[in-house]
């Protein structure tokens, strides 16, 4: 009997050529899946010179996604309780793999910080730390000092930096981090010299957060030398004039609003960098207000220094206690 053999396959038809070829080579899939898996077309409606295409498997599907992408949700609308109880059953009963759900606390943690929800947080970071895979994790434990660090529990964030057997670069640069945010300066600075007797190289990130904690200890000092000056200027005669904040707070944080004033902490900046008897010279781009001018012509008189300051209106220059405006302008 003579064979017939079969009709040739159109190259116009690059779906059916691309079935048959795989129908006639059964495939294993990347988990050694001994069942074939075919590529087909996601529309046979699609163009020829486009084809999109999906795998099929005849198995049941342990992908991570339906769950990481549920986890996801859950942490953008801020049900942070109901995404741990997902994380944990997920974890207990083996349905994803180690890795996924690494990914999945370093999300959940995330949150945490985000919404600021400090007790979800610590749940999660205890069970971190009483499992044998995740305890010494550098980075859920970066995670984990970042989440400490933006519900603003500074202490927090120094215990899993000691608990942490291996302290990186990136560990440091966490606590770093979290001291420069939570206004703990000479905590930072201290920091950045153990990096440094650590013999780590800091990096771009590094810096920044040191000299945020130095320009924070710079303020400080000007606060303080402000404070001095204001207790001396008191003895003659000045009193705050809150008048002059419009916000409507208490008279005490309107007081303290009044003390950071840019004129002040320029004059205690010019007094502690500037020999005794120079002539301070300051530019505003704004009007100075009743209570700092007030206050301005005091200093004069007590530091014993002409003080000469430019805002938008015009020149003032104190002297012993009077300005030549005439408090007028």
């Amino acid at each position: 009997m003579a064979s017939v053999a079969p009709p040739p396959l159109s190259c116009h038809h690059p779906h059916k050529l691309l079935f048959h070829h795989r129908s006639t080579s059964p495939t294993r899939d990347h988990n050694n899946n001994p069942f074939p898996s075919f590529t087909v077309p996601k529309s046979s409606l699609s163009p020829p010179t486009t084809h999109k295409t999906h795998r099929i498997s005849p198995t049941k599907s342990h992908s991570p996604q339906p769950f990481l992408q549920r986890l996801h949700n859950l942490c953008d609308s801020g049900n942070l309780n109901v995404a741990l109880n997902l994380l944990h059953s997920h974890s207990q009963n083996g349905a994803v793999s180690s890795p996924h759900i690494r990914e999945a606390i370093g999300l959940l943690l995330r949150a945490c910080g985000h919404h600021k929800d400090i007790e979800v947080g610590r749940k999660l970071h205890a069970m971190v730390s009483a499992s044998h895979h995740f305890r010494n994790d550098v980075v859920l434990s970066t995670r984990a000092i970042a989440m400490y660090s933006s519900c603003g529990s500074p202490a927090d964030s120094r215990s899993v930096f000691d608990a942490a057997t291996q302290k990186d670069l990136f560990l440091y640069n966490a606590l770093l981090s979290c001291y420069a945010r939570n206004a703990l300066f000479r905590d930072a600075v201290s920091l950045f010299l153990e990096l440094l007797s650590a013999e780590l190289a800091p990096d771009n990130f590094t810096f920044p957060c040191v000299a945020k904690a130095c320009s924070g200890l710079a303020d400080a000092a000007l606060g303080q030398a402000w404070i001095q000056l204001e207790k001396k200027i008191s003895k003659i005669g000045y009193k705050p004039d809150t008048s002059c904040v419009l916000h409507e707070l208490e008279e005490e944080e309107k007081i303290k609003i009044l003390k950071n004033h840019s004129e002040k902490l320029a004059i205690s900046y010019g007094l502690l960098n500037t020999a005794k008897g120079t002539t301070l010279r300051i530019c505003k781009n704004l009007r100075i207000c009743v209570d700092c001018h007030n206050a301005i012509k005091l200093v004069s008189k007590v530091v014993e220094r002409d003080i000469i300051l430019r805002d938008n209106k015009r020149f003032h220059h104190f002297k012993n206690g009077f300005c030549t405006c005439g408090d007028y302008w």
